[in-house]
């Protein structure tokens, strides 16, 4: 068994030892839609948070941790009898290193219940199940190895810890509360062609233009079907809560230069409450016959202050391995770093009434950066425009 090194490539090679794309999955379910929910620290976040959970959709966010157990006595974010956890009001967003899933919650949850000298101004929490095990789920594992029995957590009616812990509303650590819908009607052993350049986590964004404009805003990705295909559904990223997306998809000529510079084949616009990943299904018959191009655009907007329609495209954007160099030695050391590959010809921003490449673009982005003399010059990649196509192959 080789060991994970976290200095080794990890990138994903562009094609398989088949000669095939590594864009075929084969699984029970696809996402279809990965929300970013506002700051749950705040009234808004809250009540959409609450939102979610009454729709079915468990909350995922990032917090400060505390590993502490029972057998040490006392924890220092975490009250171990009642198992309330707070580590303070302040942003403390930047200390988050553990996912956890909020399930619940009790505006009511008394503030008596965290630790005397760390405890919040006011009543209220989330109830979270944390993924470090439970007496009450522990299990036999093939072997018949008991696995997942830890005395951490909430106390059941039977004695047993369960996992799961209060959290307050007012922690400063919580940070990226999302939540996801799946789509199980892509059956285990069904290929699906998944054509994408993404590949980021989309932990920051950077967004095209700065600020939202009136004037119309577009992203676009352009792909080569590799085998005979039939679209199922498109997908894409809002940067913004209360997104109005339309959708569009062309079958481009042989000499296309442009996204739209082809036959208009499906249109549809889309309302989504919460920013984030949004996949749509295409409710109509398109094949596409192999080495056939095809473009996806999207274009996404909300309501501005006035009411009028402003535009904005957004693309993750993550510290390079320059820029996690220059936080050596502080606190905020980066142990990780990202490394984007956008390529001529796959994506393509419409600002200002022209089609422009994304490569020009973010090759004029980095060039401003530093002649301005901007202090994070260099420092972060950008990746491609997240626009998704999933097909079928048809069978030859």
């Amino acid at each position: 068994m080789n060991e994970y090194y976290s200095g080794d490539d990890w990138t994903i090679p562009e094609r398989g030892e088949d000669g095939l794309y590594n864009r075929w999955l084969s699984q029970g379910f696809v996402l279809r839609d990965g929300n970013k929910l506002p700051d749950i620290r705040t009234e808004q976040g809250r009540e959409a948070a609450k939102r979610e959970m009454l729709s079915g959709r468990a909350v995922a966010v990032a917090y400060q941790s505390d590993h502490s157990t029972p057998e040490q006595g006392e924890g220092k974010f975490i009250n171990l009898d009642t198992w309330a956890q707070f580590c303070g009001a302040a942003d403390q967003s930047g200390l988050a290193e553990h996912e956890v899933c909020i399930v619940g919650w009790d505006d009511s949850y008394p503030k008596e219940n965290f630790n005397e000298a760390l405890r919040p101004s006011a009543d209220g929490a989330w109830l979270v199940k944390n993924s470090w095990g439970s007496e009450a789920d522990a299990g036999a594992d093939e072997l018949g190895n008991v696995v997942n029995r830890q005395p951490w957590g909430i106390v059941d009616e039977n004695g047993r810890h369960t996992g799961y812990f209060w959290l307050s509303y007012q922690d400063g650590s919580i940070k990226n509360a999302e939540t996801f819908a799946f789509s199980v009607d892509e059956g285990p052993g069904q290929d699906i062609v998944a054509m994408q350049y993404d590949y980021l986590p989309n932990e920051m964004s950077v967004s095209y233009p700065k600020k939202p404009s009136e004037d119309v805003v577009s992203s676009a990705n352009v792909f080569e079907a590799e085998c005979d295909l039939t679209v199922k559904s498109v997908s894409t990223y809002a940067p913004d809560a209360a997104s109005r997306v339309t959708f569009a998809l062309y079958r481009l000529g042989a000499d296309a230069s442009e996204p739209t510079d082809g036959e208009l084949l499906f249109r549809t616009t889309k309302d989504f409450e919460l920013a984030g990943y949004h996949r749509i299904d295409v409710d109509k018959e398109l094949q596409f016959k192999k080495g056939e191009r095809l473009a996806v655009v999207s274009t996404a907007s909300s309501a501005g202050k006035d009411g009028k329609r402003v535009y904005s495209a957004a693309a993750a954007m993550g510290l390079n391995k320059y820029g996690a160099e220059q936080f050596k030695g502080s606190m905020f050391e980066q142990k990780q770093y990202y490394v984007s590959v956008v390529n001529r010809g796959e994506s393509y921003l419409y600002e200002n009434g022209t089609w422009r490449d994304w490569t020009d673009v973010l090759a004029e982005k980095d060039a401003k950066e530093k002649e301005s003399g901007y202090d994070f010059a260099g420092q972060f990649t950008c990746d491609n425009f997240g626009i998704k196509v999933f097909a079928e192959p048809v069978a030859s």
